[in-house]
């Protein structure tokens, strides 16, 4: 069984990559909080579907800003452009920052 393993905040939790997750995962990237939605993108690398690349393509538009250290960045973008990137799915890189 493989393991999804979230990084966020320096907090790092795993649990089993199954059907539950994929669920979540699927609800999570239609969430109104930028956080979420990266984290259910991230997740959605483990379930390569045309489905699932279809709601990562739509991903690399979204509009969620989350402040860093370093300025603003679109962090949802980030993570759908790297599960496409795992799951094998070549597309243009997204703006990182506004």
């Amino acid at each position: 069984m493989r393991n999804y393993i979230s990084a966020t905040a320096r907090i790092y939790t795993s649990v089993p990559a199954d059907e539950a997750l994929e669920r979540w995962a699927i609800m999570a990237v239609e969430s109104n909080d930028v956080q979420e939605r990266a984290e259910g993108a991230g997740a959605l690398r483990h379930f390569p579907s045309d489905a699932n690349v279809a709601r990562l393509r739509r991903l690399l538009d979204d509009p969620g800003l989350l402040p860093t250290s370093e300025g603003l960045i679109y962090l949802v973008r980030i993570r759908a452009y790297d599960a496409l990137s795992r799951i094998g799915v070549s597309v243009p890189e997204p703006a990182r920052r506004p």
